[in-house]
């Protein structure tokens, strides 16, 4: 009788560490293959210091410093961990772990992953701001069709 008590206090303690390894799997599983699909075509190394417009088609990767818009509608965008960006981003979606001090609109979605400092407001269907992340500004979560129709507008 102890012994099939004991088997059971371990059996919770064990159960949630298993379940909770395997949604950490699934997760890390899912992020690796949606960057499998983004292909870099653009990229500025971390010894990059730019100021202006960059305007971009397909994917774009900055680990530098950019003063500036950024502007693709159907393009993504990765923010690395070095990079610095002050100024505004319009894109088709965003993925910051780096630093940007303005405003990101995207058409399809915005993560926010550690040690990322977003200093401005996000626009998008879908964000995911990660804890660990510094976020200072407006989130506003659209529906897809919000953005057509405000393009279409404009």
């Amino acid at each position: 009788m102890i012994e099939n008590i004991l088997q059971n206090k371990m059996l919770c303690a064990i159960v949630p560490a298993i379940v909770y390894t395997r949604i950490l799997i699934l997760r890390e599983q899912n992020m690796l293959r949606r960057k499998k699909k983004k292909e870099i075509d653009t990229f500025l190394g971390p010894q990059t210091q730019i100021q202006g417009t960059i305007s971009f088609e397909g994917g774009m990767r900055i680990e530098g410093k950019f003063e500036g818009d950024v502007i693709s509608k159907s393009g993504d965008i990765i923010v690395g961990p070095q990079a610095i960006i002050k100024g505004d981003l319009k894109v088709g979606s965003a993925l910051v772990m780096g630093e940007v001090k303005g405003c990101i609109e995207a058409e399809t979605r915005i993560e926010i992953h550690p040690p990322g400092k977003m200093i401005g407001d996000i626009r998008a269907p879908f964000i995911l701001i990660d804890p660990g992340v510094v976020f200072n500004g407006q989130c506003i979560v659209t529906n897809e069709n919000d953005n057509n129709s405000e393009t279409e507008n404009k």
